[in-house]
């Protein structure tokens, strides 16, 4: 332990967990379950290279569920990985699996009640309903990918040189692994 301090008795000492899914449709079918089960999502952004759905454990442990995109995707004409924080259409994920719009707007009433999103008059067509971050929603999503960089650098920086490329080789293993189950 020495360097690093013991969470609180009763606490994992997380920040933040993320989970990939296999796929998109994956991803959708997640987001679907989270609807009907009525858990809090704190937001959902498209990051270019992935989509993501964040939430917190009952301990306030940040839970992010993300699907990549392909690594075709990723390259911009200069051949360097774009990424941004997006809004993510929950409405477009969920018409993955055809699934009915108010499954969607349930998780989204969820986001608007804890003041982390909100919905805006589209300014090109009235029939639209824009859904932004507020400025909590961005202040929470910011300060959770800013702590888990720094986390991760900081787990990552402390295997051994020598040890690294391993890890990542594992990690891929392992990641291909379990999208290649049938079960979810």
């Amino acid at each position: 332990l020495g360097r690093h301090p013991v969470p609180p008795a009763g606490r994992a000492g997380l920040f933040h967990t993320a989970f990939l899914m296999p796929d998109r449709k994956s991803l959708a079918r997640w987001l679907i379950h989270a609807a009907e089960s009525g858990l809090p999502l704190q937001g959902a952004s498209d990051h270019l290279v992935s989509e993501a759905i964040y939430l917190a454990d009952p301990e306030g442990n940040g839970i992010e569920v993300y699907a990549d995109r392909s690594r075709m995707v990723w390259y911009g004409a200069d051949g360097k990985i774009r990424m941004d924080t997006l809004a993510l259409n929950l409405n477009e994920l969920a018409e993955t699996l055809n699934v009915d719009k108010s499954t969607v707007s349930r998780t989204l009433n969820h986001l608007v009640k804890a003041h982390l999103a909100a919905r805006l008059p589209d300014d090109a067509d009235r029939r639209y309903v824009v859904i932004r971050l507020t400025e909590r929603g961005e202040r929470l999503f910011k300060t959770t990918e800013t702590a888990m960089d720094a986390y991760y650098r900081a787990v990552f920086e402390r295997i051994p040189q020598a040890k690294r490329a391993q890890v990542v080789d594992s990690l891929l293993v392992l990641n291909e692994a379990i999208g290649s189950d049938p079960c979810c």
